[in-house]
């Protein structure tokens, strides 16, 4: 009975794969013939889903690698579930990688292994009862040091899904390889409905169509009996831990390469230190990030990225006076400048800042949707651009060269700006 319920799955699963937007954009069909109903968390449901199923989160892509992806949902009730993939230029479907759940699961999620290098692949969920929870499609990274390729960076979307809805438009639009957050996609962490509010349901064919990278904001830890709880078993990070898989592990402070880059991800908000945010060295954090960017892979990369939801410099902040972190700049900042990394991007702030110093580019790009910060405190003289719109980033690097641009929430380009592919690593200590 099984395996006919799988056949009749695989059947439906493989007639919707035609009815995927062709940018991918979650798998949902205007063709669908569920009319204008929505999911629990208002997201629309995938073709051949009936709200019966009451599909609560749909399915997105996390740790997108050369070989293959993790794919992510959830239901309100249990059940087992299976993901189809295969390439999208496949037309008699072989090469047809199925990958079943042994039970029955609300939290669901399955890793595909054994895909190729630099591909397009579609891919569909459904049940055993041959229901569709959704699809789209991805591209596996590439081998190292491959061809170009193009990534988007957002920050701050929190309390605002109106915008963040238009913002992830957008930014799949772009088919961009994957998505980097820079932290507060919610604005308090420690309540799971806000999730789904303001990330999930906003967010949920962009998520679906964009593997993503993510790190964590202070709201994103959330609150715990009105006071920030940062601890790593607190109701926010344990939120966070749930919904996302990033290479870390149960970290959120992490590392990946993409053809010619590297990519690290930190969070300061670990080490807080009364009212200021750091990686203070003799930390776990701090001793890790030397030993990333004395590794090879680092000291080989053309371009290295990092990623913290905290700025080391800002000008802009609302209320009380606020200048950017002064222990980043203490702790964080010289090894930035010893091992020449490329490029900081962090949020915090919300609005949209660049400069550059001792051969770093440093962005704040916290403009996906939180209300916009206006004051402004102190002014660095490295920091050449303010911009107080809603907007993200999208970064296209090919080969040697790099070019950033900061896009408004219609898309329009407010900003731009081009890096050389770094020339090589200091030597080690």
């Amino acid at each position: 009975m099984k395996n006919t319920l799988y056949k009749h799955a695989l059947a439906v699963c493989l007639a919707v794969f035609p009815a995927v937007a062709p940018t991918g954009l979650g798998g949902y069909s205007a063709s669908s013939d569920v009319g204008q109903e929505k999911t629990q968390d208002g997201s629309p449901p995938a073709p051949g889903m009936s709200v019966s199923a009451k599909l609560s989160r749909a399915p997105y892509l996390q740790n997108i690698r050369q070989d293959g992806v993790t794919i992510l949902w959830r239901t309100a009730a249990p059940e087992k579930a299976a993901v189809f993939v295969e390439r999208a230029d496949s037309a008699g479907h072989e090469g047809l990688f199925t990958v079943p759940e042994a039970e029955a699961f609300t939290e669901h999620e399955i890793t595909v292994r054994g895909l190729l290098p630099g591909t397009k692949y579609r891919y569909c969920v459904t049940a055993p009862d041959g229901g569709v929870r959704g699809g789209g499609t991805f591209r596996t990274a590439p081998d190292p040091g491959g061809s170009a390729f193009n990534f988007v960076v957002w920050g701050d979307n929190q309390s605002s899904p109106d915008k963040f809805s238009k913002i992830s438009a957008e930014m799949a639009a772009l088919q961009p390889a994957f998505a980097v957050g820079v932290g507060d996609y919610t604005d308090n962490g420690s309540d799971p409905a806000r999730w789904g509010r303001e990330l999930f349901s906003p967010g949920g064919e962009f998520l679906g169509s964009v593997p993503s990278f993510l790190a964590a904001g202070n709201h994103d830890y959330g609150l715990k009996g009105g006071e920030w709880d940062f601890s790593p078993s607190g109701p926010g990070a344990r939120e966070f831990r749930a919904a996302f898989r990033n290479p870390g592990g149960n970290r959120f402070y992490y590392s990946f390469d993409y053809g010619n880059s590297h990519f690290i991800v930190l969070d300061p908000n670990e080490n807080r230190s009364f009212a200021s945010f750091d990686v203070p060295p003799q930390s776990a954090q701090y001793d890790w990030l030397v030993r990333d960017l004395e590794s090879a892979d680092s000291r080989g990369a053309g371009y290295i990225f990092v990623f913290l939801h905290q700025p080391p410099f800002s000008t802009s902040w609302d209320d009380t006076y606020y200048d950017g972190e002064e222990l980043l700049r203490r702790h964080l900042v010289p090894l930035l400048e010893k091992y020449k990394v490329s490029l900081v991007f962090s949020g915090h702030a919300h609005v949209y800042e660049r400069g550059a110093l001792n051969g770093v580019a440093y962005v704040i790009t916290g403009g996906a949707g939180g209300a916009l910060d206006y004051a402004q405190h102190k002014r660095w003289e490295h920091v050449s651009v303010v911009l107080r719109e809603h907007h993200f980033m999208q970064i296209s690097v090919n080969g040697g060269s790099l070019l950033a641009e900061a896009r408004g929430i219609d898309g329009n380009i407010l900003d731009s700006f081009t890096l050389k592919k770094r020339n090589s690593a200091p030597e080690s200590r």
